[in-house]
């Protein structure tokens, strides 16, 4: 069993002049523990990671950013797993500890950001998730990208959730057009005209939702 944490004297050297930067995120490596990873729901069907392995950064929540190491989401327990290199085991980075992360992606593609943030969520209530974020600034477009089991058969389902962050609310919405045009502080007006001038159509379209929150951001600039 790991413990997950950051020495005392690493946590002290967020805001000094290290005498080498190569060095010091060495350092922060070494000092980055995290839980035993035993795969709940070993065997099961379905999509259970939301990415291969792949090189990331970290960022806690005390300003450190620890870079390059080999980073995984896994959306049935909404837990960043890493990659240990120097044995290869897999651990759970504590969530407390990470105010979000970064997925590097193919060449030709960007990155992939996350965030943590406080939602509540239906049978569940008030828990910290981690989000990927869609679109940024206000409204910002955020996914839940969770995944649950079936009661009958040994199957994972996505469960995943779509939510406007807008003048300080959150708001769920589906991949539907009404859903998008109920939220109250959107004038519906507006995201009409820009739905029907840029012909488009949200429904089960992830990336139409994108480009519909994206423009009317630009819009407001």
């Amino acid at each position: 069993m790991f413990s997950l944490g950051f020495c005392g004297a690493y946590s002290q050297q967020s805001g000094c002049a290290c005498p080498n930067d190569d060095d010091y995120e060495i350092r922060l490596q070494e000092s980055l523990m995290g839980f035993a990873y035993r795969n709940p729901v070993e065997g099961y069907t379905g999509r259970q990671y939301f990415n291969n392995w792949a090189l990331g950064e970290v960022r806690m929540i005390n300003g450190d950013m620890i870079r390059n190491i080999f980073l995984q989401y896994d959306t049935y327990m909404d837990e960043l797993l890493w990659l240990r290199q120097s044995d290869l085991k897999t651990g759970i980075i504590n969530k407390g500890d990470v105010a979000g992360f970064r997925l590097s992606n193919n060449i030709n593609e960007p990155s992939m950001t996350f965030i943590k943030k406080n939602i509540t969520l239906p049978f569940i209530g008030s828990k910290d998730a981690y989000l990927q974020v869609l679109v940024k600034g206000d409204p910002a477009l955020y996914a839940y990208r969770n995944a649950t089991t079936t009661t009958t058969d040994y199957r994972l389902i996505d469960n995943g959730k779509y939510l406007i962050s807008v003048a300080g609310n959150d708001y769920f919405v589906r991949l539907r057009r009404n859903s998008l045009l109920d939220i109250p502080v959107i004038p519906g007006t507006e995201m009409k005209a820009i739905l029907r001038s840029n012909r488009i159509a949200i429904r089960n379209n992830e990336h139409e939702l994108i480009r519909a929150i994206s423009l009317y951001n630009l819009s407001h600039k």
